[in-house]
């Protein structure tokens, strides 16, 4: 990987042994990804069926341009897919692989495969939105966090959570966005029947990556534990434009 990189990485909180965990990469351009694939004999046409590479007008070219490089990994530990996050804007913010014969977002959740021995042991889990999230909070010591992979929840992927447990804390982002979010994972958890929590941070922070890095494990502990029952989220963020001292019948 670039150094360049490698610092922008650093810079962003995320140790060099979580790196390796997690195993983050960069893909820079179409050729350089093309030329690896050719020069290490890989078959094109499997990188075509994976959609790690497409068939253009001018020829081959690369889904992944100068993006930080997240791998997908099934339930049992295997490269299924890949996301990628821009570096200068390219495009969307996030791309992940399409959906090909063994890879499905819908049925899969980032960092689960190094989460679940941890869910098992502690019957809780992390849910949050996004990669670095779940970066961050292994790198803190938060082991059972796992990521929906850019989608809203779905229910396969609640029922793959049940495997473990039925305890859940939602930490997804702290903006509007995080918020409708959080209600409709809320609906599908509860249809599940699973013990719903959420974390509320009274901050202008966005997400647990941003938390963490600012504000450091110890803090983002002390809000986790104060995270609050999925009804109680419900009275006090409808509540927050309604006057109920002075309200009447």
């Amino acid at each position: 990987m670039d150094e360049n990189i490698q610092n922008y990485i650093k810079d962003r909180g995320v140790f060099q042994l979580s790196i390796e965990k997690f195993e983050v990469g960069y893909a820079s351009s179409s050729n350089s990804t093309i030329d690896f694939l050719k020069s290490n004999h890989y078959n094109l046409n499997d990188a075509i069926e994976q959609g790690v590479i497409s068939q253009g007008e001018n020829g081959l070219y690369a889904r992944f341009i100068d993006r930080l490089i997240f791998p997908i990994y099934s339930i049992n530990g295997k490269l299924v897919g890949f996301g990628g996050r821009t570096l200068t804007n390219h495009g969307a913010k996030y791309v992940n692989s399409p959906q090909t014969s063994i890879f499905n977002k819908s049925k899969l959740l980032y960092g689960y495969h190094l989460a679940k021995e941890k869910i098992y042991k502690t019957k809780e889990i992390i849910v949050c939105e996004g990669y670095l999230d779940v970066i961050m909070l292994h790198q803190a010591g938060f082991n059972s966090a796992v990521a929906s992979l850019g989608t809203s929840l779905t229910e396969d992927q609640v029922i793959l959570l049940k495997k473990y447990t039925n305890n859940v804390v939602i930490a997804y982002d702290n903006d509007e966005a995080g918020k409708n979010a959080i209600l409709k994972a809320m609906y599908i958890f509860k249809k599940h029947d699973f013990n719903v929590k959420c974390l509320v941070v009274n901050d202008t922070i966005k997400d647990p990556d941003e938390y963490l890095r600012k504000r450091g494990k110890k803090e983002f502990t002390k809000i986790l534990k104060t995270s609050i029952e999925a009804f109680d989220y419900l009275y006090t963020e409808f509540s927050k434009d309604v006057d109920l001292k002075n309200h009447t019948a």
